[in-house]
C-alpha cells in the first residue's frame, strides 16, 4: 500500500516470514553448494545428473510497483495463454476491490543456465492474512511448461508456508494437483473439478467449415432474422463508446431473468458491465441487435490474446433468431482476429452441481455451436517448509528430470 490507497504490493507483507521477499529462497546457499529444487543445499561433489539439473536453479523475483510494465506484462500473460484476469488492469481493480483483505503481489520467475537469466514465467498472487490466492493461474512459456512443478516450488518457497487456492474458472489450464501433490510439503485438502467450454477455430481450415458445422437449427435462426426483418441492424463498439449499449443489455437481462425465474441484481451487473467497460476499454467489447426501434439482443465480451471471452448476454422472448444473428456475427469476429488459435471462450460447468432443469439449455445452445470441454480445477492447499534430507533432495531432482525426459518424448 503506497499512501493509504489500495494498490499492487511490492513485498509480501502478510506472510508473516519478517524476511525479504524479493530475495529468492532458492539462492540462500553457500558458494561451495550446489541448489537442490526444494530448498536445501548439497555438496558439490553430488551426482553429476543432479548437478547438470541444479546449476540451472530458478529464481523469484517480487516486482515493485515502479518496476512493473503493464504492457510487458500483458504481452507475457497473452503469449502464456493467460486469461484476461491476469491482464495488469484487471489485476489492478481487483486489488482495490480487496485492498482491506490482500495484497496483491506480482512475482516473475527466471531460470539461471550457463551464467544468463531468462524469464520464463510470472504470476499474480494475493496475499491474506488465512489465505493466498493464486489469481488466474502460474503463466510459464509454452516451451518452459515442462517446469510447472519446480516453479511452482520455487513460488511456494518465497511465499512461505500457509493456506492456498489455485485456479479459476474461466482457466483453460489442465488441472494442477497432481503436480501439487508432488511437491514436498504440499498437501492437497480439497479439489473442485470444472470444464471450460469454449470453440477452438484452430479445429476447422475456414470459417465456413466451421459455420457448416453449427447446428442447422442455429443456422436457421440466423437466416431468419436478416430475412423477416430488414431494418435489422448490428451495433459492436469498443471501450467507453460501449457504455450505452451496456444500458441495453441491462434491461433485456433483467427481463430475461424475470422470465425464467432467475435471480438477478441490477445493481451489482451495472457495476460489473461498466467497471470493464472502463477499466479495460481496449479490450472490453459491446454489440446490440435491434430492429424496429428495439433492442432485440445484446452481450458483453473481452477480448485477451488469441482468446474471447464472453461474459454475459440477454435477449427478447420473440426476437426472431436475432440472438443467433449476433452470437454468430460476434463469433466470426473473434475468429477473424486469430482463425489458426483463438478460442470463444463461453463459460464453465459443475458437474457435481449442474441440473437440467436450471441450466441444461444453456449446455445445449454451447453444444450446438460445437465447443470443446477443457478441464480445469479449483484446488485449495496447504504448504509447510519441507524437512530436507540430502537424499531425499537428489531424488526429487531425479524425478524432476525424469518429468522433463518424459515430456519431450
Amino acid at each position: 500500500m503506497l499512501n493509504g490507497s489500495p494498490s499492487i504490493s511490492a513485498a509480501v507483507p502478510r506472510r508473516g516470514l519478517g524476511q525479504d521477499s524479493r530475495i529468492p529462497v532458492q539462492f540462500r546457499s553457500p558458494a561451495n553448494t550446489i541448489l537442490i529444487d526444494g530448498g536445501g543445499p548439497e555438496p558439490a561433489q553430488a551426482a553429476e545428473a543432479v548437478v547438470r539439473l541444479t546449476t540451472e536453479g530458478f529464481r523469484v523475483t517480487c516486482l515493485l510497483n515502479n518496476e512493473v510494465d503493464p504492457r510487458q506484462w500483458d504481452a507475457f500473460a497473452q503469449i502464456s495463454g493467460a486469461s484476461y484476469l491476469s491482464a495488469h488492469r484487471q489485476l489492478r481493480a481487483w486489488a482495490i476491490k480487496h485492498w482491506r483483505d490482500y495484497d496483491l503481489n506480482l512475482f516473475e520467475i527466471y531460470v539461471d543456465k550457463g551464467g544468463t537469466r531468462r524469464k520464463i514465467g510470472q504470476c499474480a498472487v494475493a496475499v491474506g492474512l488465512h489465505k493466498r490466492l493464486f489469481l488466474d493461474r502460474l503463466q510459464l512459456l509454452k516451451d518452459d511448461s515442462i517446469h510447472w512443478r519446480q516453479a511452482m516450488s520455487a513460488l511456494l518457497q518465497e511465499l512461505g508456508p500457509g493456506h492456498y487456492e489455485y485456479g479459476w474458472r474461466w482457466s483453460l489450464e489442465p488441472p494442477r494437483e497432481q503436480d501439487f501433490a508432488r511437491i514436498k510439503g504440499v498437501v492437497v485438502e480439497r479439489i473442485q473439478p470444472l470444464f471450460v467450454h469454449a470453440v477452438d477455430f484452430g479445429q476447422w481450415p475456414t470459417w465456413e467449415s466451421y459455420l457448416k458445422s453449427v447446428s442447422l437449427n442455429c443456422r436457421r435462426n440466423a437466416r431468419r432474422a436478416a430475412a423477416d426483418l430488414p431494418d435489422l441492424s448490428l451495433e459492436v463498439r469498443q471501450g467507453r463508446r460501449g457504455l450505452l449499449p451496456c444500458l441495453a443489455l441491462l434491461r433485456l437481462r433483467s427481463a430475461m431473468c424475470r422470465r425464467k425465474f432467475l435471480p438477478f441484481n441490477g445493481w451489482r451487473s451495472a457495476i460489473s458491465y461498466l467497471g470493464m467497460v472502463i477499466r479495460c476499454p481496449e479490450s472490453t467489447i459491446t454489440a446490440v441487435v435491434s430492429a424496429g426501434g428495439r433492442s432485440l439482443a445484446a452481450l458483453i465480451e473481452v477480448e485477451f490474446g488469441s482468446n474471447t471471452y464472453f461474459l454475459d448476454g440477454a435477449s427478447r422472448q420473440e426476437n426472431s433468431g436475432a440472438a443467433w444473428y449476433l452470437q454468430l456475427a460476434m463469433l466470426r469476429r473473434a475468429y477473424e482476429r486469430d482463425p489458426a488459435s483463438g478460442k470463444f471462450v463461453m463459460g464453465y460447468v459443475d458437474y457435481a452441481t449442474h441440473t437440467e432443469e436450471r441450466g441444461g439449455g444453456l449446455l445445449r445452445s454451447r453444444r450446438a455451436l460445437r465447443v470443446t470441454e477443457y478441464p480445469t480445477s479449483l484446488i485449495s492447499l496447504t504448504y509447510q517448509f519441507p524437512a530436507t534430507r540430502p537424499q531425499d533432495a537428489i531424488l526429487d531432482c531425479l524425478s524432476h528430470s525424469n518429468d522433463a525426459s518424459n515430456s519431450r518424448e
